[in-house]
């Protein structure tokens, strides 16, 4: 289930995921909730880490723009 959502909504080439700004937060929520199922399963610093990289990660692909091959909405 979610490779179809990541497929259709957060990855560079989605048909339905919006600006980029839409798909790296979606993206993001995809991320953190797999570090709080670490968390939530007793793994705390796995997901501690996990987070933290996560965010680290959305925050440095904002600031440095488009990943190759990503496509806009109008394209």
């Amino acid at each position: 289930m979610a490779a179809v959502f990541w497929a259709s909504f957060v990855s560079p080439k989605a048909r339905f995921g919006g600006t980029r700004g839409v798909r790296l937060l979606l993206g993001l929520v995809v991320f953190l909730a797999a570090a709080a199922a670490w968390y939530g399963l007793g793994h705390t610093t796995a997901g501690i880490i996990f987070g933290l990289v996560t965010i680290l990660n959305t925050a440095l692909t904002y600031t440095f723009g488009a990943q190759p091959g990503e496509t806009s909405p109008n394209d």
